[in-house]
């Protein structure tokens, strides 16, 4: 793979780590503030329960986002980036583009499921 597009997607994939783990950490820190609150009307409290489930839900798809970008900067490291995890072929540069953390070509990516 071109050291330059191997660069920008690297580049990339921190950048979305970052993000990632700052949303991730604000979803747990409106969790503390929920958690804080005592005395709140039946209405307002269901309100925060519905609120801290979405954040619990959006908390562990953070996590999940920040583990599969560390895996591809981990294959980036040690020259795996690219290949596929099920059938050993390459990954095309257009699908490393636009879901940089794949581990898994289209064809083995439809196959299980997944985009």
């Amino acid at each position: 793979m071109d050291p330059k597009v191997l660069t920008d997607l690297r580049e990339h994939l921190h950048r979305r780590r970052r993000a990632t783990f700052q949303a991730v950490a604000g979803a747990e820190a409106d969790l503390e503030t929920i958690a804080d609150e005592r005395e709140a009307e039946v209405e307002e409290r269901a309100r925060e329960l519905r609120d801290a489930e979405l954040y619990a839900v959006l908390d562990i798809r953070g996590k999940h986002e920040i583990d599969e970008i560390d895996r591809a900067l981990r294959r980036m490291a040690e020259g795996r980036y690219g290949e596929c995890a099920s059938c050993g072929g390459s990954i095309a540069l257009a699908r490393l583009r636009a879901v940089p953390e794949t581990s898994l070509c289209i064809r083995c990516a439809r196959r299980a499921g997944a985009q």
